[in-house]
């Protein structure tokens, strides 16, 4: 028996039908595209799941977008900034150190039977002064960055000895005498100058309040070290004068690790510390020599050198505007092997510090811009 359905009625189930199915494809279709989200999230987190190894930096960073604070991120929230070129500058109000800056060396005769004498160095004393440290590098999708520094570092000092009694003697590096009614002048100063070329890459942590970022590169430095003393005598009547200078250019590799704290997610505000070493190899040309009346001599040496040199800096960012953030802290410079004088007080005094490192130490003001 053949059962007649009014066709309204026909039409009516249809429909019902064909809503049913469209929701249930839409379901189903949610739940396909659900699933690699969950997965693509699972490996930002914790590697390719191909491929358990491999860390969650090879994939990099979520680009972060928005305006202002950078955005938090699972895999590297501290280092999310705007890809793109950047550049910046440094104020650098420092001063270097020397293990032997020694200016002069006063002798006292303390008793003439028997002989006893009191021999007291005169280092160079350096102050604080401006140099200047500038860079620019462009930063992937991924956090990654190559960057080119410039570094220029600057000291100056001076020292004057006058003997006062006739039992004073001030004694230059090479052994030239200055008595009672002379004078000796002493200055010394140093300049360097430094390239880096840097490669940078985040390490994820999965923490929102903490990240580190190391780096690999290139060194080139030049390093130009000066001293003169000149001795005058009664009027200004020329007695001695000496000079002796050191100049060290070399290349070689650059290491470092930086890490960087945030109090809160969203905060503009940071604080970093980060270090780094280098290994530099090049030459080393010392040249010293003397004017007396009558003579004038010089002698000269070049040697190869190995240099180590560490690095610390600690301080803390703002991003004060979308494309500006300020800095300032503390760095430390140590430059192994560089810190000797030179000279032997004609058999006067024996140094007695043989550590012989150039360092310097003082306050950065950076200011970056990205594009």
């Amino acid at each position: 028996m053949m059962l007649r359905v009014p066709k309204k009625l026909a039409l009516g189930v249809v429909l019902v039908a064909m809503i049913v199915s469209q929701r249930g494809w839409a379901q189903d279709g949610s739940e396909l595209l659900s699933a690699p989200s969950a997965t693509v999230t699972s490996q930002a987190g914790n590697g390719n799941a191909a491929n358990p190894s491999a860390g969650a930096w090879l994939q990099g960073c979520p680009s972060c977008g928005g305006a202002g604070c950078p955005a938090c991120s699972p895999v590297c929230p501290v280092w999310c900034a705007d890809h793109g070129f950047y550049a910046g500058s440094d104020f650098l109000f420092i001063r270097p150190h020397f293990s032997e800056a020694y200016a002069f060396v006063k002798l006292t005769q303390v008793s003439a039977s028997p002989l006893v004498t009191e021999a007291e160095a005169t280092n160079s004393h350096f102050g604080y002064e401006g140099s200047v440290r500038a860079f620019t590098g462009y930063r992937f999708d991924s956090g990654a960055e190559l960057q080119f520094t410039f570094t220029h570092l600057h000291g100056d000092a001076s020292s004057t000895g006058v003997p006062q009694a006739a039992n004073e003697i001030f004694v230059d590096p090479l052994g030239n005498l200055a008595t009672l009614g002379d004078m000796i002048h002493t200055n010394t100063s140093v300049e360097t100058n430094v390239y880096d070329f840097d490669f940078t890459m985040p390490i994820a942590l999965n923490n929102p309040h903490f990240g580190v970022k190391w780096s690999a590169g290139a060194r080139i430095a030049d390093v130009n070290e000066d001293y003169d003393a000149l001795t005058l005598g009664p009027a200004s009547s020329f007695v001695s004068s000496v000079r002796y200078s050191a100049d060290f250019i070399g290349a070689g590799p650059r290491v470092g690790l930086e890490g960087r704290w945030l109090p809160r997610c969203d905060s503009c505000f940071s604080l970093f510390a980060k270090g780094a070493g280098s290994l530099l190899v090049g030459q080393l040309d010392v040249r010293a020599g003397a004017t007396l009346p009558g003579f004038n001599g010089d002698q000269r040496a070049s040697f190869t050198r190995t240099i180590p040199v560490a690095e610390i800096e600690l301080g803390g960012s703002c991003r004060v505007l979308d494309c500006l953030t300020v800095s300032a802290g503390w760095l430390f410079q140590a430059w192994f092997d560089l810190g000797a004088s030179g000279g032997n007080f004609g058999g006067f005094y024996v140094p007695t510090d043989d550590a012989n490192i150039m360092s310097y130490d003082g306050l950065f003001l950076r200011a970056e811009l990205t594009f």
